[in-house]
């Protein structure tokens, strides 16, 4: 009986091994089918999907770092930072707090600094 046993949970390894292997297969097909696209056939495909959503300023955080439309968006050297705040709330249609915007935007450029160093 305990021989059973040991055989069905070999059994299940195996089935385990096989499934796993099939799903590497799978995301390494995956992954030369996504370095295989052009990525000039995705332009203006994402960029028009970011929602700014009243005081969500994660989104508009992850958007100013990510999004190709918004290099005319970023902040210009001398500008404050009430008066980046004003100028991008035009954009995102909701009035944007200054002091919250400038710790929002420090902290994320912290985090991507310590990301980039510890590659």
């Amino acid at each position: 009986m305990a021989q059973t046993n040991v055989q069905v949970l070999q059994s299940d390894l195996q089935a385990i091994a096989k499934t796993v292997t099939d799903l590497a297969s799978l995301i390494n097909l995956l992954s030369r089918h996504i370095a295989a696209l052009d990525p000039s056939a995705l332009d203006g495909l994402v960029e028009h999907d970011w929602l700014f959503e009243e005081n969500n300023y994660s989104n508009l955080i992850a958007w100013l770092f990510s999004a190709r439309t918004a290099t005319k968006w970023q902040r210009h050297r001398n500008e404050s930072w009430p008066k980046y705040a004003t100028r991008l709330s035009k954009h995102a249609g909701w009035q944007i707090d200054a002091d919250t915007l400038r710790r929002r935007f420090v902290a994320k450029s912290e985090h991507l600094k310590a990301a980039l160093s510890e590659k």
